[in-house]
């Protein structure tokens, strides 16, 4: 997959980041982690976000759409209605200022994709939690904002596997995990609104342990996997198997045995549902598709908050259900 970050025509990369390098080795390297405006700067997203009408060959003006573009630049971003308000790059910084407060919460990596038509922030919040000895949890705040019309701001709590990096980012009550605004006013005034939405920090993460703990405790042969996946993928209405879905099986039938973190699982109900995980994370397929950043785009939100999380989260509930 393309990395797909946004590169200016200076040839500067809109992204930050500290600890382990990203795969693509881009972006500005920063010793330790940051609080929410030197990720900002270092991000190199201190540029705001304008609105201007579009106008037709002939000169007439577009009715009920406006142009979201860069102040920096003039790049076009997208296309939006008028009741459209944008969520400024700064502000973003500020809401998760306010969000975590003083609790020592400092960003991990931050950055622009697609031109910057999309931010997003990755926030470290607490300790590692550790579901054995060996198989630890890293807690993240993930941020995400579109300015091209396309993505509500949106915020909500991942934690992901240090082992596979596969993202769990979990509801254990549909309530408690996600936190999104639509662009028609600022976040300043949902501060308290997104704190009562995602919950207390330890609280979430206190059950989220003792859940996935109980998956590692329970053990699940071959026949049991088979009817967890179905659970999942369910074939319906005594229709066959497709092919890609038997792909699909095929591949978490390997992560299930020897896929990351599959030696550290074991034959768990945890190891079941990182199966999954690993596979919509890491090995599912873009659609075939002739534009790319289109692909990737829609593969990067369906894993955060998409498609794809929706059947993480399936999985975990199928899950909960074993043990």
């Amino acid at each position: 997959m393309a990395h797909e970050l946004s590169i200016t025509r200076e040839g500067i990369v809109e992204f930050a980041w500290s600890g382990k390098t990203p795969w693509h080795n881009l972006g500005v390297k920063v010793d330790g982690l940051m609080d929410p405006i030197q990720a900002l700067e270092q991000a190199h997203l201190n540029w705001d976000v304008n609105l201007v009408p579009l106008t037709m060959p002939n000169g007439n003006v577009v009715p009920d759409k406006r142009a979201s573009v860069r102040s920096d630049t003039g790049a076009y971003l997208g296309t939006v209605g008028t009741q459209y308000t944008p969520l400024q790059n700064k502000e973003q910084a500020e809401f998760i200022r306010d969000l975590i407060g003083g609790t020592g919460t400092k960003v991990e990596c931050c950055g622009a994709l697609f031109g910057g038509s999309k931010t997003f922030w990755t926030v470290r919040v607490g300790e590692d939690i550790y579901i054995k000895p060996e198989d630890s949890i890293q807690r993240y705040l993930i941020v995400a904002n579109g300015h091209d019309g396309s993505l509500s701001f949106k915020a909500f709590w991942s934690p992901i596997r240090v082992v596979c990096n596969n993202t769990l980012s979990m509801s254990l009550n549909r309530k408690d995990n996600g936190f999104s605004i639509r662009h028609k006013t600022g976040v300043k005034d949902h501060v308290e609104e997104a704190r009562e939405i995602l919950g207390l920090t330890e609280l979430y993460y206190k059950n989220l342990t003792e859940s996935f703990q109980a998956m590692v405790n329970k053990q699940l042969d071959a026949a049991g996997y088979k009817e967890y996946l179905e659970s999942i993928f369910p074939i319906t209405d005594g229709k066959k198997i497709s092919k890609q879905q038997a792909d699909m099986i095929q591949v978490m039938n390997v992560n299930f045995e020897s896929g990351r973190g599959a030696n550290i699982a074991g034959k768990t109900v945890w190891g079941a549902m990182n199966s999954v995980t690993e596979y919509i994370d890491h090995q599912k397929r873009l659609n075939k598709t002739d534009d790319v950043v289109d692909a990737t785009s829609r593969h990067f939100e369906s894993v955060l908050y998409g498609q794809g999380q929706t059947i993480k989260q399936k999985a975990y509930d199928k899950a909960l259900a074993l043990v």
